[in-house]
């Protein structure tokens, strides 16, 4: 890979992380419209995530920085509570995160091979973004309840 499309390939990953899309399915599309072959290595994969990470930690700085001093008051006084959970909502927000990662981690290691094996076609990528943004686009069919909150079985969800 050249560095002309090391670039692209990050700028496209940097463009799309903030859309509701998948950026890694993106990645997938422009390294065959590069015509470059998944040479095994995940290297470039693994740099331009971490700078994806990089980005998310700036912009939710705030929020993440109001999680971590919840999770360390609660720590600190050894008080997790449930009363502690309804009143603060970094707390809340703490435990929603992990139960929400919980299905991820179970799907994505119970199939690893499947998920790996799909991100190699472009076909499938191609359709299941369309799926995607048709999923996306009924969203907005949707009406939110008012002051609704994340709660556990939703986080879940």
């Amino acid at each position: 890979m050249s560095f002309l499309q090391a670039v692209l390939l990050g700028l496209l990953q940097g463009l799309t992380e903030f859309l509701p899309v998948s950026s890694s399915g993106h990645l997938v599309l422009g390294r065959e419209l590069l015509g470059l072959q998944s040479s095994g290595d995940i290297t470039f994969e693994v740099f331009v995530h971490f700078g994806t990470m990089m980005s998310v930690v700036v912009a939710f700085r705030k929020d993440i920085v109001d999680i971590v001093r919840a999770l360390w008051e609660a720590i600190r006084s050894f008080d997790f509570t449930p009363r502690r959970y309804k009143e603060q909502e970094g707390i809340r927000l703490a435990v929603c995160i992990v139960i929400a990662s919980i299905p991820a981690a179970v799907i994505g290691l119970s199939f690893e091979d499947q998920i790996s094996m799909a991100f190699t076609d472009p076909k499938l990528v191609s359709v299941m973004l369309v799926v995607t943004g048709m999923m996306l686009f009924l969203t907005g069919a949707a009406r939110p309840a008012e002051n609704k909150r994340v709660g556990i079985f939703s986080a879940f969800m």
